[in-house]
C-alpha cells in the first residue's frame, strides 16, 4: 500500500543511517530489517563532546502502531538528551518513562494506554574508558577475550507497568582495548 511506504519513508527520516551512525561508532553495524513495511523497533545514536550515546528500543506492537510508538520515542529521546541535556543512562529511562506515559494519557483518562518499550541506552566515555549503561529488560552484552560480559537491563518496560518498581539503575564498567559492546531488540530472533 502506498500510505504504508510513505510511512517507512517519514519513519526513515528520524532512523540514522548507516554513515551518521559509522562516524559515532567507526567499527559499528547496524542490523535492522523489519518484519513489517514500518518497524516497532528503533535506533538513535549522537556525540555531544566526548560522550557518545547508543540505544536500541523495541515498542509494544508490531507494524503501524509499533511504528507510531517508535516515532514518539525517537522524539522523545532527542529532546530528553538533546533538550534537556540529560546524558545519565538511568535518568533518561526515568524521563522517557514520565514522558510517554504522560504522552499516551488522554486527559480526563488517568489510566493511559499500555504501550511502551523494551530499551537498552549505553553512554560511552571513551576518554575515561567507561560505559554506564541502563535498559528496560534489554541488556548490553560486552564480548571481552571470548567471554561475554552481560549488564542486565531492569525487569520492567518503559511506559505503564503492572507493579510500579521504582527508577531505574544504572551499571557501569570500564572497558579494555578490544572489547566489543552489543545492543539488541528480540526482533532478530522473533523472526
Amino acid at each position: 500500500d502506498e500510505s504504508i511506504r510513505y510511512a517507512w519513508y517519514i519513519q526513515k527520516t528520524r532512523i540514522p543511517d548507516d554513515n551518521f551512525v559509522r562516524s559515532v561508532f567507526p567499527s559499528s553495524f547496524v542490523f535492522f530489517r523489519p518484519r513489517d513495511v514500518v518497524s516497532g523497533d528503533f535506533y538513535w545514536v549522537r556525540q555531544i563532546g566526548d560522550t557518545k550515546i547508543a540505544v536500541v528500543a523495541d515498542c509494544t506492537g508490531h507494524g503501524v502502531p509499533g511504528a507510531m510508538i517508535s516515532m514518539l520515542g525517537v522524539t522523545l529521546l532527542s529532546e530528553i538528551i538533546i533538550r534537556d541535556r540529560v546524558y545519565e543512562p538511568d535518568k533518561i529511562l526515568n524521563k522517557l518513562r514520565k514522558r510517554l506515559i504522560a504522552s499516551l494519557t488522554s486527559a480526563g483518562d488517568e489510566t493511559g494506554l499500555s504501550d511502551g518499550m523494551d530499551i537498552a541506552v549505553a553512554v560511552l566515555e571513551p576518554l575515561k574508558k567507561k560505559v554506564r549503561f541502563a535498559g528496560a529488560f534489554n541488556p548490553l552484552i560486552i564480548c571481552r577475550n571470548g567471554e561475554n560480559i552481560i549488564l542486565k537491563g531492569d525487569r520492567m518496560p518503559v511506559g505503564s507497568y503492572i507493579v510500579d518498581k521504582g527508577p531505574f539503575t544504572v551499571k557501569e564498567e570500564t572497558l579494555v582495548a578490544g572489547d566489543r559492546l552489543y545492543l539488541f531488540t528480540d526482533g532478530y530472533q522473533d523472526q
